[in-house]
């Protein structure tokens, strides 16, 4: 006769448990053994990844975290993404969810993040983990976290001059939102707020209709266009006049937020070889008027000589006018345009800059009408050909798009690279960075992000009902932009030996090339950390025995 089990139903224990620096795993990779100690130092942002994979899917999954020093952790499922070019999914979006189900045989993690307190003392804390589910028993563990009490005065990363350019148009299409209604601006904000974390401090302001026309097929031209914030208006006398509504509205709203080092205007000429064109409402007609014309007609020259007599009264007025750069058009081909036009704004207003995305090559053509050359570090660029034209005196920045690998957020980069977009310009002497795309999101984000180019270059950030989702790309860049300003603060103070080791580093991590060795960030980090302790005395990593977590 069969005998009944009353005994409670047996639950899976988590199989694999590992816990570790930022990292990004694809489906099937793993650790096999979890990190038992960290360091860091007061007034910065600590971070960690705590991953799980299971034979059995696992549901609910929670991370509970606790410390013995007050801290308050951000808990952030990493969800994957698929990544096209090589048929697989990589791990990209933070979830703002509490609980996250686990597929079977899939590595899946949390990022989990704390401000570290500027008063916290030096000393060696514990922080214990708990991970619970639905469908297997607890599991628990804890690490040491090493803290040295510092508190970096210095704003280094001030004096970059960053920005994103910010879609408005895909973002409206994505989020259904009226472009320039009061959703749009209450929405903007949040995003806008998200990109200033990440040290954006310059504004990218469209001062006429499509500035760049970018040659993409007719279905696909909201990824590259952008709609004038500025509004043109044919008197009927054959006058011009300008309303400037939504642009104060804008620079307003990113001046509160703290981007406000620079306004960068786009574009008297469209991109490429391009012929250039007028776009205005015609008073005396009631339509709005478009047309191909050249930059030497007579048209063109009125129309754009009014605009920049006007733009640079009221911006004067509105006390912006000192932060004004104007591109005459981006990654310019035909520097006798450029140059045209450069001149024509230089004669109405002697004080505002010219600035360009540009290969390198191009910048040397037009050193005569240039004030800010934002580079290409793959186009015909070298080491010694920057040097060369850093003793010009222009001001130099660098710039991200499509190509290549390193010091990118593509998919298909290192994570590392992402750490190292700030660490390049330091190490180059490269004043600022830009990146054509932050939100420009493909039709299908969520699902397969491809597009024409490279996956993970027309995006930093995800879409979400509650706001802004950020990617495990846009977090490790933050990381390096964090790490950098802490190591620029030291060399600062270091004694003339340790000032030679950190100039090594400093010009290895930051080469404006793919990296000789391949270098993880653990590896990376943990180096720096090393540099910092002699620097300012940082209690040193005990080691502890990875029976902690058996």
């Amino acid at each position: 006769m069969a005998t009944t089990d009353h005994t409670p139903q047996r639950i899976c224990k988590l199989e694999k448990v590992v816990i570790s620096d930022l990292r990004r795993f694809k489906s099937g990779e793993w650790l096999q053994n979890s990190k038992v100690s960290f360091l860091c130092v007061s007034a910065s942002t600590f971070q960690f990844m705590v991953s799980v994979r299971d034979r059995f899917p696992v549901s609910g999954l929670r991370v509970e975290v606790e410390s013995d020093c007050g801290l308050e952790f951000r808990i952030s499922p990493i969800k994957r993404v698929f990544f096209p070019e090589e048929d697989t999914f990589l791990q990209d979006i933070l979830l703002n969810t509490k609980t996250f189900d686990v597929a079977a045989n899939t590595t899946s993690s949390f990022l989990l993040t704390a401000n570290i307190p500027v008063d916290l003392q030096s000393g060696n804390y514990r922080i214990k983990l708990k991970l619970s589910s639905a469908s297997h028993s607890d599991w628990n563990g804890e690490f040491n976290l090493s803290v040295n009490e510092l508190t970096v005065k210095s704003n280094i990363t001030d004096n970059l001059r960053t920005i994103f350019w910010p879609h408005w148009e895909t973002f409206c299409l994505q989020l259904g939102l009226k472009l320039w209604g009061e959703e749009f601006w209450d929405t903007a904000e949040m995003y806008l707020k998200e990109m200033a974390a990440g040290g954006m401090n310059v504004v990218m302001a469209s001062i006429n209709s499509d500035p760049f026309r970018y040659p993409i097929p007719e279905q696909f031209h909201h990824y590259n266009f952008y709609p004038s914030m500025i509004e043109w208006r044919k008197n009927a006398d054959g006058g011009f006049s300008f309303d400037y509504s939504i642009y104060d509205r804008y620079i307003e709203l990113n001046m509160a937020l703290g981007i406000d080092k620079e306004i960068e205007c786009h574009s008297l000429l469209p991109c490429k070889t391009q012929a250039p064109y007028l776009s205005y409402y015609d008073e005396k007609s009631g339509n709005k008027v478009e047309f191909v014309t050249s930059w030497q007609s007579l048209e063109y020259q009125e129309a754009w000589q009014a605009f920049i007599h006007d733009f640079v009264k009221h911006n004067r007025k509105r006390g912006w006018l000192e932060l004004i750069t104007i591109c005459p058009y981006d990654e310019p081909e035909d520097a006798a345009s450029f140059r045209g036009v450069a001149h024509m704004v230089k004669e109405i207003a002697p004080e505002i800059r010219i600035s360009a995305a540009i290969s390198l090559d191009k910048a040397f053509e037009l050193t005569d009408c240039i004030d800010i050359a934002t580079i290409h570090l793959d186009y015909g660029f070298s080491i010694d050909k920057l040097k060369t034209f850093q003793e010009y005196g222009i001001e130099v920045r660098w710039y991200s798009c499509c190509v290549p690998n390193w010091g990118n957020t593509l998919f298909a980069s290192n994570l590392i690279e992402a750490w190292r977009i700030p660490w390049i310009c330091f190490a180059n002497k490269l004043n600022g960075y830009l990146r054509w795309s932050i939100v420009n999101w493909p039709e299908d984000l969520w699902n397969n992000p491809a597009f024409n180019w490279p996956t993970g270059d027309m995006h930093l950030l995800y879409h979400a009902e509650e706001g802004p989702m950020v990617s495990l790309r846009w977090e490790v860049y933050k990381t390096g932009l964090q790490d950098v300003k802490l190591f620029m603060a030291a060399l600062d103070t270091a004694s003339f030996e340790q000032k030679q080791l950190m100039e090594v580093y400093l010009h290895k991590v930051g080469k404006a090339a793919l990296l000789d060795n391949p270098l993880e960030m653990a590896e990376a980090r943990n180096e720096l950390f090393e540099l910092l302790s002699e620097s300012f005395h940082v209690v040193r990593e005990p080691k502890l025995a990875l029976a902690a977590f058996t």
